[in-house]
């Protein structure tokens, strides 16, 4: 495997752009850690780059209803920018009020139908066109792992990350590492040329990269520019 520069000694703090090599982060990306990781910080990071690239960020939540995603995303939107701007896919059974579909977005009446899901993906490219250096975020394959066994998971996996590939974008995922067994979890992991493992530590949240390109770890800082 490739070799990143030698990474900074594990107790430096490093924004997601200076420890995740851009090839890497412009790839179909998998954060994987423990359920109460922090690792959606680092994901959200990622996923909010996709500004930069020139589009607004689709985001499926299958964790959390459209309106609180969007809470919990905004304080890592770009100056400048709107966290409306954002195309939501909500596939929790809560639903999506009528008020948050017209922000831009669409629902699905459970993570259990990923065939909606993919439908709702389509209708986005739809109305917001496909200019290419999108981020596309999945938030969480293991709720989509409560409803569906991991052949449903994985087929539904690798369609996304295909047909998002196809028009020059890139997902971003996330996985509860302890909520899986080793065996589906390695199965995932082929799906992605980068994983970044996230571990807390004390007060800190550390992360390292694994795939064509290889790091240390790292203590995550957030990125300047943010709200």
């Amino acid at each position: 495997m490739a070799r990143t520069k030698d990474p900074p000694d594990p107790a430096e703090k490093a924004t997601v752009a200076d420890g995740i090599p851009a090839d890497a982060r412009e790839s179909d990306l998998l954060v994987v850690g423990p359920t109460l990781s922090d690792k959606d910080r680092i994901a959200f990071d990622v996923l909010a780059e996709s500004w930069a690239a020139g589009s607004a960020p689709f985001a499926v939540t299958a964790t959390d209803p459209a309106p609180q995603f969007r809470a919990r995303f905004e304080p890592f939107v770009p100056a400048g920018r709107d966290v409306e701007e954002v195309y939501v896919i909500d596939c929790t059974e809560a639903g999506q009020p009528e008020a948050e579909a017209d922000r831009g977005g669409c629902s699905v009446a459970s993570p259990v139908d990923l065939t909606g899901v993919s439908v709702c993906l389509s209708k986005g490219y739809d109305e917001r066109g496909s200019p290419g250096g999108r981020r596309v975020l999945v938030d969480n394959l293991s709720t989509l792992l409560i409803y569906s066994d991991i052949e449903r998971v994985y087929r539904f996996t690798s369609t996304v990350t295909s047909n998002v590939s196809e028009v020059g974008d890139a997902t971003v995922q996330l996985l509860d590492t302890d909520a899986i067994d080793a065996e589906d979890k390695n199965r995932l992991f082929q799906l992605f040329p980068t994983v970044v493992e996230v571990r807390p530590d004390a007060d800190a949240t550390l992360f390292r990269v694994r795939g064509t390109a290889r790091t240390g770890w790292y203590e995550y800082q957030p990125r300047e520019g943010r709200r």
